[in-house]
């Protein structure tokens, strides 16, 4: 990617969206990127050295064929993973504290406790696992699922496009007494 650029320190925002890239290799010569968007391309896996761009907040691969996430910078606060291959979350996804903005949405979640790891990211303002822009995760399809969500990420502003409500929040309260 940086072959024939001059300087790529000097780059901060980087996009890239249906190029046909299967890969982010040179990627980590960027270390001043704060922001890339690489959507609509074949990117299988992020690299260990993602996690070295200490300076990237923003991450856009949506439509891309990704199935593990990993390698994901700490400070990241906008993670946009939506239409890929993502069955479960790891664990370790919650290390993520910083991050405010996350859109899985178009995937393959289905098992409640990915939604407990992620909610161990208190950070979090907008989360999306359904958006009609890239639909749903089977997740969503569950019986009483916005007062799951709601239960779980009870500290969210917006879930799936829609602002959560008190009256909405305290009705979820009362559901899981």
């Amino acid at each position: 990617i940086t072959d024939n650029m001059p300087n790529p320190s000097i780059i901060t925002f980087l996009c890239l969206n249906q190029n046909e890239i299967d890969n982010l290799n040179g990627i980590e010569k960027l270390e001043n990127i704060e922001t890339i968007h690489i959507n609509f391309n074949y990117i299988d896996k992020i690299p260990p050295f993602f996690k070295s761009l200490k300076k990237l907040k923003t991450f856009w691969i949506c439509d891309n064929s990704l199935s593990v996430l990993e390698n994901f910078p700490i400070q990241l606060q906008n993670l946009w993973i939506a239409n890929n291959e993502i069955e479960e979350i790891p664990e370790n996804f919650s290390e993520l504290i910083n991050l405010e903005n996350l859109n899985i949405s178009g995937n393959f979640i289905s098992d409640l406790k990915d939604l407990y790891i992620i909610g161990k990211i208190k950070a979090l303002k907008r989360l999306y696992l359904s958006d009609i822009n890239f639909g749903e995760n089977p997740i969503c399809q569950f019986n009483n699922y916005r007062k799951i969500m709601i239960h779980i990420f009870n500290y969210v502003d917006i879930i799936d496009q829609v602002k959560l409500t008190y009256k909405e929040k305290s009705i979820a309260e009362k559901y899981f007494i």
